[in-house]
Parts: structure tokens; C-alpha cells; sequence
């Protein structure tokens, strides 16, 4: 298994920023797959658009980017892990911000609506 986190593909790409392999230009999740590569890491926040998000205004990391992300790997025929961050920014063991839109929520309300982000 060799694999590389690419969430941030779409924002290199926004910025227009353009990948080569060997002097041709080329989709660079193809470049990973031709150099064996068969495992993407893409990432998810909760509301990364926000203020305090990962990407205030573009929401790079959504559930949209995601999907979009997801659908170039498998279209590659890599595999694909998805690691959610249950907040709208960087989360880990050590520090774990509930999203904005959580924040307020009872415990019962905060269990679906975990519930729903990770199966929705």
C-alpha cells in the first residue's frame, strides 16, 4: 500500500497551479497511480467555509470538494480513505473543536447530528 493525502488538490488547482510528469502535463492523481500509488487520503470538515473554518469563503474540504475529489480517485481505480474532522477546522486527539453548528445542540441532538454528517 502506497498512499498520499491530496485534500488540498483543489486548492492548488483553484490557484492554477498545473502538474507534469516527465515534461507532459497531466491529471495528478494520475501522476501518483503511474508512480504506484493506490491509496488517496481525502479529508472532511464539517463547514470549512466559515470565518474560523479551514477555508474561510471557499470551503475547501466540504462535503462538495469531497465528493468531487472521491470521484477522480475512483475514476483512477485508487483506493480511498476518508478522514473526517468533526469540526469545521484542523481537529486531533489533542484538540477537537465542535463545528459552529453544533456547538449549542443537547447531547441527543448532538448524537444525530454526528449521526447524520458521517452517514449522509
Amino acid at each position: 500500500m502506497l498512499g498520499a493525502d491530496i485534500s488540498f488538490l483543489p486548492q492548488l488547482e483553484d490557484r492554477g497551479m498545473a502538474f507534469s510528469d516527465k515534461g507532459m502535463g497531466k491529471d495528478p492523481i494520475l501522476i501518483l497511480k503511474d508512480h504506484g500509488f493506490n491509496y488517496v487520503r481525502l479529508r472532511i470538515f464539517n463547514d470549512p467555509a466559515r470565518d474560523s473554518g479551514y477555508s474561510p469563503g471557499k470551503g475547501f474540504c466540504d462535503l462538495q470538494h469531497t465528493l468531487q475529489m472521491a470521484k477522480r480517485v475512483k475514476a483512477a481505480g485508487m483506493k480511498l480513505l476518508l478522514d473526517f474532522h468533526y469540526s469545521d477546522t484542523w481537529a486531533d486527539p489533542g484538540r477537537q473543536n465542535k463545528p459552529a453548528a453544533w456547538r449549542n445542540l443537547s447531547f441527543t441532538d448532538l448524537k444525530k447530528a454526528l449521526f447524520d454528517y458521517t452517514v449522509g
